[in-house]
């Protein structure tokens, strides 16, 4: 149970900061589509 939470912890984190690389290019994507 513990290690399964601390899995989960970890993806988390990883979501986050793959959301926070990301995010500038998503918006500077989106800018281009509304173009």
């Amino acid at each position: 149970m513990i290690s399964r939470m601390l899995r989960f912890k970890l993806t988390m984190n990883i979501r986050l900061y793959y959301y926070c690389a990301l995010y500038p290019f998503i918006q500077v994507f989106q800018g281009n589509l509304d173009l």
